[in-house]
């Protein structure tokens, strides 16, 4: 078996959210594999680390374990805790958007464009910790896995903000303790020479929604576990 954990681009949920009229196909779905999906959507790494190590303790046969990390800003714990105020937990069980759309964006912007400095530098150091705990628990447990960060960590990044993210990640105290091999892309950022999985979206689900399209789904079932981490 293996699991996926991610966000709405891998929550089958999704499709029900967007309203879409057609049906797409996720890339794990194309698989002739066992699959336990965890995705959610708008789940955020701290959500995300939690459902693996919750599944790989309740399931003995667990072969390899994708995990695709969300935007950094979407944490739930202090002291970043605003992010409490529009989700809650019928949005992640059932797919359903906030209801504060503009309140949400404008909230959005702020935290997500490094403007703020306390919280950029306190949603760097709860998103590293996530990476560094769970490679660490799934190595002690014997687990292969692979870590994707599949989308930009802040979708609202000001240009003269990104020196700034790259300094605070290649500088973090856990950033050499990532096991790059495992992590691809690592270190994520591009003036890192890293990279996400979204810089290789060939299409999105419509107009106006930027989720990934079929293409998309279609290249990673057939490069994510043909190719490992090599796309």
């Amino acid at each position: 078996m293996i699991i996926v954990a991610g966000d709405s681009n891998h929550d089958l949920k999704f499709q029900k959210r967007a309203g879409l009229d057609y049906k797409l196909t996720l890339w794990f779905e194309q698989l002739n594999l066992d699959v336990k999906n965890l995705s959610k959507c708008a789940a955020g790494n701290d959500i995300i680390c939690n459902s693996v190590l919750k599944a790989v303790n309740e399931n003995s046969n667990v072969d390899h374990v994708y995990v695709f990390w969300s935007e950094w800003y979407r944490v739930l714990k202090k002291p970043v805790l605003s992010y409490n105020q529009f989700v809650t937990k019928k949005y992640f069980d059932d797919g359903f958007p906030t209801e504060k759309g503009s309140q949400y964006q404008n909230w959005l912007y702020s935290i997500s464009s490094g403007d703020l400095k306390q919280e950029f530098i306190e949603t760097v150091n709860e998103n590293m910790n996530r990476f560094y705990l769970l490679q660490s628990a799934l190595k002690k447990m014997n687990i292969d896995y692979t870590f994707y960060q599949d989308l930009w960590p802040w979708p609202n990044m000001k240009y003269d903000k990104m020196f700034t993210a790259a300094k605070l990640i290649i500088e973090h105290p856990l950033h050499d303790l990532i096991d790059e091999d495992r992590f691809w892309g690592w270190p994520i950022h591009p003036h890192l020479g890293g990279k996400c999985i979204s810089s290789l979206q060939i299409d999105q689900v419509s107009d106006t929604d930027n989720h990934y399209g079929q293409k998309t789904h279609d290249y990673l079932a057939k490069n994510i576990i043909e190719k490992g981490i090599n796309l």
